[in-house]
């Protein structure tokens, strides 16, 4: 955790930019470390009941349940996470981004029980998709690309590769 800044005068707590508090879960994923976890330890999702966070210069500098926080920190910011969940961002590590066309109805037809190559023969598939980008203007590539990356956050996607 980054360093804060020392306690104010009167209050005996440290300033910070942000106290996020009350939330109902804060999936912490702890201990992760730097590698990805596999087997019985992905099960492990530090969650801290009752969670808060605080935030200092874009970086969390302390995590732990809202009355250890409170007790630390002041904020002019301080969000209540009454009921919700606070977790990391997801990082999509594998995204096709810049594309024309829908696929949707390709989704019902299989979820009707038509085959990929049934799909196919009725002119869809990535044949149809690559059809429909090569059509596409790069501003229209580039509009559809924003509206799809705006969707993705909103839905806790934060990182993606592209």
């Amino acid at each position: 955790m980054a360093e804060t800044e020392k306690p104010s005068r009167g209050t005996g707590k440290e300033n910070v930019d942000m106290l996020i508090v009350g939330a109902n879960e804060l999936i912490t994923l702890g201990n992760a470390g730097y590698a990805p976890r596999t087997g019985g330890k992905m099960q492990n999702l530090g969650i801290i009941p009752n969670g808060a966070l605080a935030i200092k210069n874009g970086k969390i500098v302390a995590i732990g349940t809202t009355p250890q926080l409170a007790g630390k920190f002041k904020s002019e910011q301080v969000v209540d996470a009454k009921g919700k969940t606070v977790m990391p961002g997801f990082v999509d590590a594998h995204t096709h981004l810049v594309f024309a066309g829908a696929r949707e109805v390709e989704f019902e037809m299989r979820l009707k029980g038509a085959s990929y190559m049934e799909i196919l023969k009725k002119g869809g598939g990535i044949l149809q998709t690559v059809r429909e980008t090569r059509k596409a203007t790069v501003e229209e590539l580039v509009e559809t690309a924003r509206k799809t990356l705006d969707v993705m956050l909103m839905h806790g996607t934060t990182t993606v590769e592209a």
